[in-house]
């Protein structure tokens, strides 16, 4: 076919814009995305979001569902947005190697971890289960290595040795407080510590009557134990108090203030020690606390004036007393006028 020499010029021109529409067509047809490496805890939803894509689209352009699984390390394509310039790395920090193969107990709030081997002094509320959870040993090797029982009470002040040190001391007790000190007040539950008077304030009554002579009082009860009242019930603004603390010496035989059946027996209360309580008629129950030994068991029927526990340590430094304790209808009341 001929052309003329006119036409030359205008196939040359219409040559030149085909050969530069073709890499253009080339690179607009081009699907936009880019390969991206799986890391770690990364799942569709993470990554649309992190690149303004829906999970839907990343997993159809992989054939995969929205709802499949990620393994670490491989690659999906991510549809509709260019590469990043820099890799997107979500890598997890390498942890410090620990030298010890077992994690390391959380001290409790009462009592901070001690060198293993080392001391502690024991603080209101503390108790042997507390403290061995808080220095990481057991109750049995912690009551060894003071030469006490796994049950025993412990007083505020007094000195415990970690299991490790070498040979266990013989048990420590809290000395008593000079007259002008004032003793750490221990917590009861459900209510702010109770204040300890200083021995000037001091209720100093005269001994209660003696349980054998059978005092029963017109509502028929009777003395637990014999001894002086350190403390009385107290119910206001200022001061609180729920029972009376009955002055005894450690070992002496607590007995039901009146007929009834035994509703609690154990130390599980770790702020009354080892406990007793008694429910009788009329809605009306007596607690028995800090004792050294409890002598009943739950469901047991005991009679007025029997002896249901031996009395223990109160941790009012130096002055061992009993906590007694009178119920209505669940809420602590005024013993006093019920007793003889």
């Amino acid at each position: 076919m001929l052309v003329s020499h006119a036409c030359r010029p205008l196939i040359v021109v219409v040559a030149l814009l085909l050969a530069a529409a073709v890499p253009l067509r080339a690179q607009t047809s081009a699907p936009a995305g880019f390969y991206y490496q799986v890391q770690p805890g990364d799942s569709f939803d993470v990554i649309a979001r992190r690149f303004r894509v829906t999970a839907y689209d990343i997993a159809r352009h992989n054939g995969r569902s929205p709802n499949d699984q990620l393994a670490a390390g491989s690659r999906i394509w991510v549809p509709g947005v260019a590469a990043p310039r820099a890799p997107v790395v979500t890598t997890t920090p390498t942890p410090v190697p620990r030298l010890q193969t077992t994690p390391a107990p959380t001290p409790r709030p009462s009592q901070a971890p001690a060198a293993s081997g080392g001391t502690v002094v024991v603080r209101p509320g503390d108790s042997l289960w507390r403290i061995a959870s808080a220095n990481g040993v057991t109750v049995a090797d912690l009551a060894a290595a003071n030469r006490i029982s796994p049950s025993a009470s412990l007083q505020v002040g007094q000195t415990l040795r970690l299991p490790g040190g070498g040979e266990p001391p013989p048990r420590e007790v809290a000395a008593a407080p000079s007259p002008r000190a004032t003793p750490t007040p221990t917590p009861r539950p459900g209510g702010t510590p109770r204040p300890t008077a200083t021995p000037a304030a001091r209720t100093t009554s005269s001994s209660s009557p003696n349980v054998a002579s059978g005092a029963v009082s017109a509502r028929g009860f009777s003395w637990p134990v014999q001894g002086t009242i350190l403390r009385k019930y107290e119910n206001s603004l200022t001061s609180k108090h729920s029972g009376l603390d009955i002055e005894v010496p450690v070992g002496t035989a607590v007995r039901a203030a009146r007929d009834g059946v035994v509703i609690y027996a154990g130390e599980s209360i770790s702020a009354y020690g080892k406990m007793v309580i008694v429910r009788h008629d009329n809605d009306l129950a007596t607690c028995y606390a800090f004792n050294s030994r409890n002598l009943v068991r739950v469901d047991q029927r005991v009679k007025r004036g029997e002896k249901i526990a031996e009395s223990g340590d109160g941790g009012r430094g130096g002055r061992p007393y009993l906590y007694f304790q009178l119920r209505r209808k669940g809420e602590a009341v005024d013993p006093m006028p019920y007793l003889p």
